[in-house]
């Protein structure tokens, strides 16, 4: 087994995760079950992310995770937000 560092590895879903939990960004997420979930991410690791919705909290294996998006409240703010994604 290789040994960890204390560096966190910053990946384009660590990124996006924080972005939404940082923002309170409502998103969609989609399970590889056809499962759709709406709601906030509260908090994620390696493995899972807390997941709150209407009817309170779920620990979503990220491996079950198909699709996930932000919910914007309009065309324009998707547009935006998806062109300055990635961006440093």
């Amino acid at each position: 087994m290789t040994e960890r560092t204390t560096k966190e590895i910053i990946t384009l879903a660590n990124r996006f995760l924080k972005d939404v939990r940082d923002t309170h960004q409502p998103v969609s997420m989609y399970l590889v079950s056809g499962f759709q979930l709406k709601g906030e991410v509260v908090e994620f690791d390696e493995e899972t992310i807390l997941f709150k919705h209407k009817n309170g909290h779920q620990l979503v294996m990220r491996s079950a995770v198909a699709v996930m998006y932000p919910l914007p409240k309009s065309k324009a703010e998707s547009d935006e937000w998806w062109q300055n994604y990635g961006r440093p």
